[in-house]
Formats: structure tokens, sequence, C-alpha cells
């Protein structure tokens, strides 16, 4: 395993319209190693080789040990770094793509980020990734099949530690029939009342129960999936901030810079443009 190898390789235009792609790789074992960030147009990839990685994110901070891998959602606010005074070494990726919506969707269904697993298949994806990255010539479906499958084993062991044997099952039903519902909806205004109407319970029962389920306000969730989802069509197309406000159900391009700067501490077009090299 080598010690030192890092690449950057902005993606072509099948990558990032049809394939999960990576545009960042590489080792870290620098003791110094910190990042901490409010957003960036990528997911992450880590795997500890050795040692110990810290990584905070939605309010819960994990330690990720050897054997063990974290996926972070980089569009939220996020920090990792190695434990002071432990010796460690990491094997990581950037990841996007159009497809890893809807894969990060059914993760969330049961899990927030960051989600952590022991898998040490993960590595070996990782390592194969690096392989086939650092040949001449740019084998982007290669690259892409690792993606796929390191993204699989994420969503295969979380769905498996959910399993309705672990998870109350009334629990589990409401959370995926609540999920699709808010998923078909997020381009109009849907209420509480729709909301609790959708799984016949009353507002006040919903809202107790979506709080349980999601460790949130229903409407803060909505608002957060919806921003997510702009953060990623901002940065991935050209399509107007109107056009974007409108299909994620802002009644306003006003109202959803608003909320946008709330959530993010800029616009929607200063997100844009900060991160406009991952686009273009």
């Amino acid at each position: 395993m080598r010690d030192n190898f890092a690449s950057f390789v902005p993606p072509n235009e099948l990558q990032k319209e049809s394939l999960i792609y990576s545009d960042g790789m590489g080792f870290e074992q620098n003791p110094s190693f910190y990042i901490e960030r409010k957003a960036f147009n990528n997911y992450l990839v880590m795997y500890t080789i050795s040692g110990e990685l810290v990584c905070f994110q939605n309010g819960e901070e994990i330690a990720v040990l050897p054997g063990e891998a974290v996926l972070l959602d980089l569009h939220q606010y996020h920090r990792y770094h190695f434990r002071e005074g432990v010796p460690s070494k990491i094997a990581w990726a950037h990841m996007n793509g159009t497809p890893i919506v809807s894969i990060a969707q059914q993760l969330q269904r049961k899990q927030q980020f960051p989600v952590k697993i022991k898998q040490p298949e993960i590595c070996d994806r990782l390592l194969a990734l690096f392989e086939i990255s650092d040949l001449p010539g740019r084998d982007v479906w290669g690259q892409s099949e690792q993606c796929y499958a390191i993204w699989l084993l994420f969503l295969r062991e979380v769905w498996s530690e959910c399993s309705e044997d672990k998870e109350d099952i009334k629990r589990q039903k409401f959370k995926e029939e609540i999920w699709q519902v808010i998923a078909h909806n997020l381009h109009r205004d849907i209420t509480l009342e729709e909301l609790a109407r959708s799984v016949s319970l009353s507002k006040y029962h919903f809202a107790h129960m979506f709080h349980e389920t999601f460790g949130m306000p229903p409407m803060q969730f909505i608002t957060e999936e919806r921003i997510r989802l702009a953060k990623y069509r901002l940065c991935n197309t050209t399509e107007p901030v109107n056009e974007i406000a409108e299909a994620l159900g802002f009644s306003a391009q006003g109202y959803f810079s608003k909320v946008f700067r709330k959530e993010c501490g800029c616009t929607p077009t200063e997100y844009r443009n900060q991160n406009r090299e991952y686009f273009e």
C-alpha cells in the first residue's frame, strides 16, 4: 500500500450526467490533518487503515476505527480530523454524479449522515479505484464500477442493520410511508395537516412521531431536504435559480433566496459561483 497518493481529475459530461464518479482520491496521514467546512459539492468516503478518524455532522461526533468506513454528505456542515496524538492513516475518495442523489435519499430513510459501517471490502474497492485512476487514459466505466460498489456496500449494510426484526414495525412503516409522501411533494407547498392525514394520524401525534423518528420537526426536515437538493442542482446544472426554486416548492425566488441564505449563509447565486468550477 503506497504511503502517498492523491489524484484530482475533473469529470467529463458522461460522468456528471449518468455515472457515479470520483474527482478526488488518495491517502492521508498528516498528523495535522483537519477539515472543517460549511459545505462542499461532493460526498466523501473515508476508510481508516490505522489510528482513529473523528467525524462530526448533523450534531453527531463519531470515531472511525481501523476496518471501519464513513460516508459524509459534504453539502452539509462537516468536520473531520485525526485523533490528537494518535498516528493515523486513511484512504479517501470524493464522489458525485446524478445517481448518487437517489441512493443518498434511500440511505437517509434509514440513517442520517454520517453513515459508518465496518466493512473491509470498502478498502479493497478504494484501492481498486486508485489503481484504475492511476493508469494511462480514463477508464470511466471501471472507475464508476468501483464507486457504485462502494455506495451499494453502505446501502446494503444500513438497510440490513435497520431490518424489521431490529426496528419497531409500526415505526418502520411510518418512516417509509412518510418519506415517500415527502419525496413526491417537494415541488409544492405541502402542509402539516396533509402529511398527518397521509398516514391517518392527528397533527399532534404525527408531529410527535415524526420528531422521534427523524430527529427534527417535519417542516424543518422538508426545508433541509429542499436545500440539499437545491445545492446539488446549483452545482451540477445550469438551471436558472428561479426554475430550481419553483421545482422545489418555493413560492417565489425571493423567498427561496431568503431561506437558502438562512440555511447556508449565502444566496443561491453566491453558492453557485463559489462552486462554479465543479459544474463548468
